[in-house]
């Protein structure tokens, strides 16, 4: 089983001024199983569009992506 990551790096259409391609920081929960045996799924919502002005915005993305997995527990109570 693979561990979930709750950021990743991926792209978006968020509109950004004078900017064609972007990638986005997004941010999710895992979904879970309910008691009733039903399924609560969970979005993924954009945090952060990174901007080409970082150089490489893939590469960046990936990297805040790492990090802010690494720190989850302070995002999300020790998931």
């Amino acid at each position: 089983m693979s561990v979930f990551e709750h950021f990743i790096a991926q792209p978006s259409s968020a509109p950004v001024p004078d900017e064609q391609d972007r990638i986005a920081i997004t941010f999710s929960m895992p979904d879970t199983v309910n008691e009733d045996g039903t399924k609560s799924l969970h979005w993924r919502w954009p945090v952060l569009v990174v901007s080409d002005m970082c150089g490489e915005p893939e590469k960046f993305a990936q990297t805040v992506s790492e990090i802010l997995n690494e720190n989850i527990d302070r995002f999300v109570g020790g998931s």
